[in-house]
């Protein structure tokens, strides 16, 4: 087996905010695939070419997040996979050369720190850190697409092939105030930009009259619909009942399998609205460890030594019979 096939990329961020890449021998080749040597090529090659942080973190930003990576580079490919989020909100993604602000909130780069990994140099990650890279990232993109001959789109999928940015078909969940249950789903799509650059969303059930004859152009529009079927039980079903064309009244679990296909429905390039608490963050779990609290009557080893852990969810202690229960 070659060397690239035993030894894995890490990203180790510098006191002075440089972030270096470097190859790191591995003690067992299990699970160690050749598309993960690929893609890690691929970066390593931007960073020494390129030298530029924005160049390597495009080339993650669009990979296959089932191709396994160490801790550290992984957390940056989810880092610079905000922009393929990104892209796929945009109703237009053309305008994402030059017009659009593509950018993220402070609650977003709040919730990226505190998924840094414990590696080596992640002490130095910080929010201006985050946001220093943000920038680089977006420059770089924007640069690149300016001397790409082609849509946004299709430059994306010279990464990905897989990636589907220009749906038209939006997912809606609100909670359903006057219903009998507690949630409504509804599908609607947009309508083509007018001259003056403006769409209109109108409930999917429309495109059935603006499609009429028009058999090719109603399966392009609910291509992404179809892609989205594929894996989810739930879609496929609303297709073959033609629900899927209605405004729906949902119960709590069809509400939650719902929200927990989202990832599937947004990678097949359907554009989501959620409620906006089940976008926040979830509880923190930590581990505290005291040592030396015990206080004997002499001061001795047991003293020096004595050790006190405990658990907390956002800085709520919480007993051993409540950790039991969390575990069961």
């Amino acid at each position: 087996m070659s060397i690239e096939a035993i030894r894995e990329l890490i990203a180790i961020t510098q006191p002075d905010g440089n972030i270096e890449l470097e190859w790191h021998m591995l003690t067992s080749v299990k699970d160690h695939q050749e598309s993960i040597s690929m893609l890690e090529n691929r970066i390593y090659s931007k960073f020494t070419e390129v030298q530029n942080t924005g160049a390597w973190l495009l080339e993650l930003a669009f990979s296959d997040v089932r191709t396994r990576l160490s801790s550290s580079m992984d957390f940056w490919r989810n880092f610079a996979g905000n922009l393929e989020v990104q892209l796929r909100k945009m109703e237009n993604p053309e305008s994402a050369r030059t017009d659009s602000e593509i950018s993220l909130t402070s609650s977003e780069f709040g919730h990226i720190l505190d998924a840094v990994p414990l590696t080596q140099g992640s002490e130095y990650v910080t929010l201006s850190l985050l946001q220093k890279n943000w920038n680089e990232l977006i420059r770089t993109f924007r640069h690149n697409l300016a001397i790409f001959n082609g849509t946004v789109e299709e430059y994306v999928q010279t990464f990905n092939p897989d990636i589907h940015l220009a749906g038209r078909v939006y997912f809606h969940l609100v909670e359903n105030q006057k219903g009998n249950q507690p949630f409504a789903f509804m599908a609607t799509y947009s309508t083509r930009l007018t001259e003056s650059g403006k769409s209109r969303h109108v409930p999917l059930k429309f495109a059935l009259q603006e499609f009429s004859g028009r058999r090719e152009s109603l399966l392009e529009l609910l291509s992404t619909v179809y892609t989205a079927s594929a894996k989810s039980n739930l879609i496929n079903g609303l297709i073959e009942s033609g629900e899927l064309f209605h405004p729906l009244s949902w119960t709590p679990d069809e509400a939650y399998t719902f929200l927990s296909e989202v990832d599937i429905y947004e990678q097949s390039g359907i554009i989501c609205r959620i409620p906006n608490w089940w976008k926040t963050r979830a509880s923190k779990l930590s581990l505290t460890v005291s040592l030396g609290d015990k206080q004997p009557p002499m001061v001795g080893l047991d003293a020096i030594i004595s050790i006190s852990p405990s658990l907390s969810i956002d800085g709520i202690p919480i007993s051993k019979e409540e950790i039991q229960l969390l575990l069961q």
